[in-house]
Formats: C-alpha cells, sequence, structure tokens
C-alpha cells in the first residue's frame, strides 16, 4: 500500500495543507498542557488570597484547557485517519473513501474549531482570573 500521493489527487499543497494543520493543533496542545501543569502545580501561589468567587474563573478555565486538550487529540486523530491509505471497495459500496481527503473536511475541522474556541475562551478566562485576583 502507498501513501497519498499527487496522483491521487494528493499533491504538495495539500500535504503542506496537512503537514500545517497537525503542527499548529500540536502547538496548542503543548501551550494548553503546559499552562495547566504550570497553573496546577502552583495552585497554593496564584490562588493564595483569591476569593471564591475569583477561583470560578480559573476552574472553567481549566475547564475549557481540558476541552482543548481533548479536542487537540481528535484532530490529531483525525489527520491521521485522513491520511491513511486509500481503500479500493467492493462493487456496488460506497466509495467516498476514494476521494482526496482535505483538511477541511469536518472530522478534522470541527474539533479542530473547538479546539482553538476552548483554547481561546480558557486563555481568556486565565486572564479574567488575573486581572481579578492581584
Amino acid at each position: 500500500m502507498t501513501s497519498p500521493s499527487a496522483e491521487d489527487g494528493f499533491g504538495d499543497r495539500n500535504n503542506a495543507a496537512f503537514a500545517s494543520a497537525s503542527d499548529t493543533c500540536k502547538t496548542l496542545l503543548t501551550l494548553t498542557t503546559g499552562i495547566l501543569a504550570l497553573t496546577i502545580s502552583f495552585m497554593s501561589e496564584i490562588a493564595k488570597n483569591a476569593t471564591s468567587g475569583q477561583l470560578w474563573f480559573l476552574r472553567v478555565s481549566w475547564l475549557f484547557f481540558l476541552i482543548s486538550v481533548v479536542s487537540g487529540v481528535l484532530t490529531l486523530q483525525a489527520v491521521t485517519g485522513s491520511l491513511a491509505p486509500f481503500k479500493k471497495t467492493k462493487v456496488g459500496e460506497a466509495t467516498a473513501a476514494n476521494e482526496a481527503p482535505s483538511i477541511y473536511d469536518k472530522n478534522i475541522s470541527s474539533p479542530a474549531i473547538i479546539q482553538n474556541v476552548a483554547f481561546g475562551i480558557g486563555v481568556l478566562l486565565f486572564i479574567i482570573f488575573g486581572v481579578i485576583s492581584v
């Protein structure tokens, strides 16, 4: 079996798009897990004088960061699944899998959008926590 190539309608631009989407997803995963690890590790210092109302922003930001991580993993799995070699189907079966994959396919774009939005909301809530707890 061979991987998708230009002969399959999978050219250099599409290869670059998949590589870029994968790299962007990995970057967000790294940032998100780093933020989670640091804020949880230094919770006693970060939230030393915070009220329960202020801590709400921190905890909800963690929830959105967690959603971002899960969505990022799902995005990477979707990218990998989309890049799997094309399979021939038996006569009479649907052949949608024989089309060239795209980063805009819903199995990739949906979790990627969720990852980005959740990351943005998590950062915003974390900034709000930082501003109101100073």
